[in-house]
């Protein structure tokens, strides 16, 4: 069961990793991506938990991007060998940006150079939750489907 999970992650893993190195960028830049004031039809929370996703994207994609080629080392190297643990090193680092960096970013949108350039603005869940204002952010210039669809 093992093995059919780990070809399942690995053959995931290579359509991923290319169209996240793709659509990155593109969203950093503002060229393309998720607008913080405009969630899908049928989003079921609130506005400030969409805001918080549109901040976190970045993170999470960045540490997909980082982790997919190290996770290749780890599974096809020996175990106690050189590859295998700086792949371990890279990928507790990778962790270590989940459990820390996600929550900061999400709570409070801190710190600011995880953020995308056009999100740093947006205060924090918290202080969204708490009824701080939230500055208008730039559409982007080539926004999701569902921004063209008639309400």
């Amino acid at each position: 069961m093992n093995d059919l999970r780990d070809t399942l992650g690995v053959a995931f893993s290579v359509v991923v990793w290319p169209f996240l190195l793709y659509v990155f960028p593109r969203y950093w830049r503002n060229a393309r991506g998720l607008h913080a004031d405009t969630p899908p039809p049928g989003w079921p929370l609130t506005l400030a938990t969409w805001r918080a996703f549109a901040r976190v994207w970045p993170v999470i994609a960045l540490s997909f991007i980082v982790a997919i080629p190290f996770v290749f080392v780890a599974q096809f190297t020996k175990d106690g060998s050189v590859p295998f643990a700086i792949a371990m090193v890279v990928l507790a680092c990778v962790a270590l940006v989940w459990f820390i960096a996600v929550p900061a970013v999400i709570l409070f949108n801190r710190p600011r150079f995880l953020v995308a350039p056009h999100h740093r603005s947006l205060p924090g869940w918290l202080a969204e939750r708490r009824g701080a204002p939230v500055p208008p952010t730039p559409e982007p210039t080539k926004p999701p489907r569902w921004h063209l669809a008639p309400r």
